[in-house]
């Protein structure tokens, strides 16, 4: 998170000269970062280590506890899905 954050500080800089000549590049950094550092792993790791300690019977509502503390977060669709 921190490294992402330094990201966005950085380039949010570099918007403020020219956001068109800096947003390509800080995609493609961001992919870069995400994708060499293992981040969509480490995360995984995280939200196994999370789960460690939640119960994970289903509730009347057909979610476990960890689920349910997540419910309002709003999560990445692709293009086609609807709101």
């Amino acid at each position: 998170m921190q490294s992402l954050h330094r990201m966005g500080s950085y380039y949010g800089i570099k918007f403020l000269e020219d956001e068109t000549k800096y947003r390509q590049q800080y995609e493609k950094e961001t992919t870069r970062f995400i994708d060499e550092w293992g981040v969509c792993e480490r995360l995984s790791k995280v939200r196994r280590i999370l789960s460690d300690k939640f119960d994970t019977s289903l509730g009347e509502d057909d979610m476990e506890d960890l689920e349910r503390s997540f419910e309002k977060i709003k999560y990445w669709k692709s293009p086609g899905d609807k709101p």
